[in-house]
């Protein structure tokens, strides 16, 4: 799956870069100025989509599409997806198929 390795290489980037690239206080700026989003509200962005395709394409559990998704606390996880998709992922599974 392309969109997993790129959120995880975006992973990789963060966990690697993130602290260098907090003290340039011209990244933050210029990545929402260009995109309309902040790094996390992109990153997040990325996270719920790829969700989204592995409750549509998968039967894996939700758990696993959260931790498949880059969300390390599961709870967070449906927390984020249901403020965003306006539904839980059990409902959205649901409602996609």
């Amino acid at each position: 799956m392309s969109e997993k390795l790129i959120v995880l290489s975006m992973d990789a980037m963060v966990s690697e870069d993130i602290a260098y690239l907090k003290t340039k206080p011209n990244f933050s700026r210029l990545f929402k100025k260009q995109t309309g989003y902040t790094f996390t509200e992109y990153l997040t962005s990325c996270r719920i989509d790829l969700a989204c395709r592995l409750l549509k394409e998968t039967e894996l559990k939700v758990s696993d599409i959260a931790a498949e998704s880059g969300f390390s606390d599961r709870t967070k996880f449906y927390k984020v997806f249901s403020e965003k998709m306006g539904m839980t992922p059990k409902h959205y599974r649901k409602s996609k198929t």
